[in-house]
């Protein structure tokens, strides 16, 4: 089992060298993704500390850009590509959704352009992170069929099966040595090997 977690500034100031001993049961910690970016403007004030620790401390590392219906696509594209430099090794850029948009066909349409951007600049298919109810509302679609996805679904033994996932977001009230806060944990669906061969290559 791949376990992991995600974190952003709520976390606080990370204590890497006691989070590299953190396990889920006999189960290293072995992936982190980190808040990097929010709407057109905004950085995680963590975020740069945090990338560098995780790599430092020998975690798989991703960046996600929490995504505002209220700014175009294009211009939070931009802003993550300018923010974020990933490096061979590191996880597909993830682009959080779950605000509920006012219009749906134009937040689809900007969120295609999102993922268009990133995906041409870093040269990986971006994750799309989602609830599994914001997903089958707004992103059950062909435009998005194709993208990996890491679901966040609570209090449950398992993801529906009817939904194609890579990641789990499956608590946001997990405590671990080194991060005072909770923090939410994922796994992966998969092994060790295919989460590698996920990163970035080139």
């Amino acid at each position: 089992q791949v376990h992991g977690i995600d974190i952003s500034r709520h976390q606080g100031t990370v204590d890497w060298k006691l989070l590299k001993t953190a396990t889920v049961g006999r189960f290293p910690i072995r992936f982190i993704f980190m808040k990097a970016t929010e709407g057109g403007d905004f950085k995680d004030v963590e975020f740069d500390n945090n990338f560098a620790n995780a790599r430092n401390s020998g975690f798989l590392r991703g960046a996600y850009h929490f995504y505002n219906p209220e700014t175009s696509g294009a211009q939070q594209a931009q802003f993550f590509i300018n923010t974020v430099s990933l490096e061979i090794g590191d996880l597909p850029p993830v682009l959080d959704v779950e605000k509920k948009p006012k219009n749906v066909d134009a937040f689809r349409r900007d969120l295609s352009i999102w993922l268009q951007m990133v995906e041409q600049h870093y040269k990986v298919k971006p994750i799309i992170y989602s609830s599994k109810s914001f997903y089958k509302k707004y992103l059950d679609v062909p435009a998005f069929k194709n993208y990996p996805y890491w679901i966040a679904h609570y209090y449950v033994k398992n993801v529906d099966s009817n939904i194609h996932w890579n990641f789990w977001q499956y608590t946001d009230v997990g405590t671990l040595p080194g991060i005072k806060q909770n923090v939410d944990m994922d796994i992966f669906n998969g092994t060790w090997y295919q989460i590698f061969k996920m990163t970035l290559q080139q």
